[in-house]
């Protein structure tokens, strides 16, 4: 998957995420004014960050399936419920086997503060499928391989798995825009819900979400004179 202007999107295996563009990567950070940043990140004496292709990448990820593609009953009627709360939030809605009370507040809850959680079906596997050791890490799922990111030991010539700091947000990359898209990859932390989420578009176009406060838009930008991106604000 391309972004604007052939920039490609990758991961590393602690959930953080990059763009690469002409050889060149980028790793996004939130200051501590609650900003989007974008920085190139450079490779050091002891350390070489490399590039895995898509082919090559070997994300442990699930495929992703999407409620709005499901044709069970038990969708049929979840939709239907979403809908009816989107367009009413106060309208009572009976239980009945395919939803009860339980599954009802934590739409409720989701609508409120995770709405993007409600895009992908059996969002209970997300929270649950931790790795092997019940370790605190991220999982992936998606229609499509991504890039991946790793650190590579200079000294000793080794990959050094999982030592990248673990990213503070869930990510959610869309094919399309903000009026019209469709998720193929979702980076989730398994143990508790991050404070933040970026959710990344086809065309350049990012909502930064900080949960239960505000959300922040950007839109990336190619500067193809300097060979360089950066995010403006919109």
């Amino acid at each position: 998957m391309k972004i604007i202007n052939n920039i490609s999107p990758l991961f590393d295996n602690s959930g953080n995420f990059y763009l690469e563009v002409n050889n060149k990567v980028f790793e996004f950070s939130i200051d501590n004014k609650n900003n989007l940043e974008l920085y190139e990140i450079f490779n050091t004496d002891n350390f070489n960050y490399v590039v895995h292709d898509e082919s090559s990448s070997n994300y442990k990820k699930k495929h992703l399936e999407l409620l709005s593609n499901s044709t069970t009953l038990k969708s049929k009627v979840i939709r239907e419920y979403i809908k009816e709360k989107e367009e009413n939030p106060d309208a009572e809605y009976d239980t009945d086997e395919d939803i009860d009370t339980n599954m009802m507040n934590e739409i409720n809850h989701n609508l409120q503060y995770y709405p993007e959680d409600l895009e992908v079906l059996e969002q209970d596997n997300i929270e649950e499928n931790q790795n092997e050791d019940n370790e605190i890490g991220f999982n992936f799922f998606g229609n499509i391989n991504l890039k991946k990111l790793e650190e590579v030991d200079m000294k000793d010539n080794y990959f050094k798995e999982n030592t990248l700091e673990l990213s503070t947000y869930d990510t959610f990359v869309y094919n399309g825009d903000m009026e019209h898209s469709e998720l193929v990859f979702v980076s989730k932390l398994n143990s508790y819900n991050s404070p933040y989420r970026l959710l990344i578009y086809k065309d350049g176009s990012i909502e930064f979400k900080i949960i239960g406060s505000m959300k922040k838009c950007y839109k990336l930008k190619y500067d193809e004179s300097l060979v360089t991106i950066h995010l403006d604000r919109i």
